[in-house]
């Protein structure tokens, strides 16, 4: 089964006229043509296919956004200074609290799901250790109370969110939710292959990406949401 590859390009411009979007950091993996130009002036916004390998789906979209670059990283500042335990969209502790995660519930549908997922057979991106707990707890209380399962998901999510801050994507567990598990560091090692201009034009962040928690990057600011 394919697995999909996004990638988001918001131009930031200053308030008022928005001027033709400079897009030579893409190039020449991607040029944008005259009609696209004139889409996103007009507050549009342009997604084209781009070549993808290894059973990915790479998607490419663009879009202007009326804000400086200033007041965009004062945003995404604001938002990285709200708890979890106030919003669920806030920053976790550090080191991370299940608390944190008491915004995070599942759907009915996601828990028919869960029910019905088995190794190398599931919709969720789940180990195999992790599909045994939350099935282990969707089966122990009263039919219609799935308290019991969504605190065992939460601590599923817990536990990668450490894993992750203690040894990068290498130490998350291998996903088994189809026949071949898939590993997450390979993945974005796939994801960064493919976005060359990465490379090229900010070598330290792809770096950063890949080898997280181990790589520092002068000047940069990190949290987890």
């Amino acid at each position: 089964m394919p697995r999909p590859l996004f990638l988001t390009i918001a131009f930031l411009s200053l308030l008022g006229p928005l001027q033709t979007p400079d897009f030579a950091f893409l190039q020449p993996w991607f040029e944008v043509t005259r009609e696209e130009r004139a889409k996103l002036v007009q507050r549009g916004v342009v997604v084209r296919g781009l070549p993808a390998s290894n059973k990915q789906i790479s998607v490419i979209a663009a879009c202007a956004v009326a804000i400086s670059p200033d007041a965009f990283v004062a945003r995404i500042r604001a938002a990285g200074d709200v708890k979890r335990t106030e919003s669920p969209a806030g920053r976790f502790d550090d080191p991370p609290v299940i608390a944190n995660l008491a915004g995070l519930s599942l759907d009915e549908g996601d828990l028919d799901r869960l029910r019905r997922c088995r190794r190398g057979d599931c919709r969720l991106n789940l180990a195999d250790h992790e599909i045994a707990a939350v099935q282990q707890a969707l089966a122990s209380p009263a039919p219609g109370d799935s308290t019991k399962a969504q605190g065992s998901f939460r601590a599923v999510v817990l536990d990668r969110v450490r894993r992750y801050l203690s040894h990068g994507l290498g130490g998350l567990p291998e996903y088994h939710d189809r026949r071949e598990p898939v590993r997450p560091a390979a993945i974005f090692s796939d994801i960064v292959q493919q976005t060359p201009y990465l490379k090229t034009h900010v070598p330290g962040i792809a770096s950063y990406l890949e080898r997280f928690p181990f790589g520092r990057t002068e000047g940069a600011e990190s949290f987890l949401l």
